[in-house]
């Protein structure tokens, strides 16, 4: 079995990917962490325009770059070496209080999300050993983000004996190929802390994400630091204190007890509502322009805030002790349901689940692929019909598999998954 080991990786090494496409990608076309030494410069290491405060933002600023009809031209924003690059701002919403200033060594420690394991002590990925299709798919994403990655391998359910699952748990529940995912993801939690990994992000093979991605985590790490009221020096760039990031979701809801929200306007990243789907969603009035009567509010807004329930497990980050306790709630005590429905009961019935904490966002930054060919291509769990014709992605605007001859070509102009046309069909009212 290949092993892509990663480990923290800080210094030089921690570069913006999309930064990289332009300064080196026309001379070494497949990007290593090795060459990344030779692009570190001193203005990429300056963090006052790295890392905004929330009070220093200006919501009419033009986050990531430009977005004009279905492309998002990054060519000012990352060519333009005399000034820093744009990044998504920032706010808070009432009823709360601002976050307070960060400290250069707080800033420092966020730019760990630059490196090649995105700020986490490794990458896992999960795939279930003859989906090569997927391998292949998440390997050329990986290595055009400059992502170092482990691979561990998913698992069939009817390789799981009745006498190893826990207590209550039954096939006609959750069904055999539901516990194969469930027993997959049990094992690479069991490999986080048999390796004593203080946190760790696990992807599904059908993942994929932005082309602006490690940017967006900049502003996920800012807003579970807010969260979690996390001041002053942390051990990892997102705060101190979580026991999952929900990080690639198709569900979301927030903490009714806990209103704080980090607010990020004017993201061209962010589809439209009406393509989001999910069947639970936060409330997004006080941002969202759900007709054309607000025209002041925007569909461009993301929002971060503690989770009080998350579906689907396309991409998610554990702490040791997270993973610590999702094994015990969900392999040594009773338990009867898919994986993903148990993590989002953890979060929602936290107090009664060891305090299992979580910040998430809405919408998701880390969506799905599929490949062209049938259904059955499109899930290892549920049966799907039909045929694709084409690659497509899901949750995403402009995705790295659909702009992956861009990225071979260095190029700064990024392709949307759906048109403004597409964006603009909202339904009033």
């Amino acid at each position: 079995m290949m092993q892509n080991q990663a480990r923290i990786i800080t210094g030089t090494a921690a570069v913006p990917f999309l930064l990289i496409t332009i300064l080196q990608l026309a001379l070494q076309p497949f990007r290593t962490v090795s060459f990344l030494k030779d692009a570190d410069s001193t203005w990429l290491r300056t963090p006052q325009w790295m890392y905004r405060q929330a009070d220093q933002d200006n919501s009419s600023d033009i986050p990531l770059g430009n977005a004009t009809d279905q492309h998002l031209d990054l060519t000012n924003t990352f060519t333009n070496f005399s000034s820093p690059p744009a990044f998504p701002t920032s706010t808070t919403s009432a009823p709360t209080s601002r976050p307070t200033s960060v400290s250069p060594l707080e800033q420092e420690n966020i730019q760990d999300v630059f490196n090649s394991t995105l700020g986490f002590q490794e990458v896992i990925m999960l795939s279930l050993p003859f989906r090569g299709d997927r391998q292949d798919t998440f390997a050329v994403q990986a290595q055009l983000s400059n992502i170092t990655w482990t691979q561990l391998w998913g698992v069939e359910g009817k390789d799981v004996p009745e006498k190893a699952l826990p207590y209550g748990m039954t096939y006609g529940t959750v069904g055999k190929n539901g516990i194969g995912s469930w027993r997959a993801h049990l094992n690479a939690l069991r490999y986080i802390v048999m390796n004593k990994l203080e946190s760790a992000i696990i992807f599904e093979d059908d993942a994929d994400w932005d082309v602006s991605l490690r940017y967006q985590l900049v502003q996920y790490a800012k807003a579970s630091r807010y969260i979690l009221r996390q001041n002053g020096k942390a051990s990892s760039p997102y705060g101190d204190g979580w026991d999952v990031l929900t990080i690639g979701h198709c569900d979301a809801e927030a903490w009714k007890e806990d209103m704080r929200r980090w607010v990020i306007p004017n993201d061209p990243t962010v589809i439209a509502p009406h393509i989001r789907g999910g069947a639970w969603i936060p409330d997004m009035k006080p941002w969202q322009a759900w007709n054309s009567t607000h025209p002041e509010k925007s569909n461009n807004t993301r929002i971060c805030f503690a989770s009080e329930w998350n579906a689907c497990t396309t991409a998610y980050a554990v702490s040791l002790a997270g993973a610590m306790k999702i094994l015990y709630h969900q392999s040594m005590t009773s338990f009867n349901d898919k994986f993903d429905n148990g993590l989002g009961n953890m979060l929602r019935n936290h107090a009664e689940k060891s305090n299992f904490t979580g910040v998430t966002c809405y919408p998701t930054y880390i969506g799905v692929s599929h490949g062209a060919g049938t259904g059955a291509k499109t899930s290892d769990i549920d049966t799907h019909g039909g045929l694709h014709e084409k690659p497509y992605s899901e949750r995403l605007q402009f995705p790295v598999r659909k702009n992956i001859q861009r990225l071979f070509r260095g190029d700064t102009m990024f392709e949307g998954e759906y048109s403004m046309e597409k964006m603009a069909d909202e339904v009033e009212g």
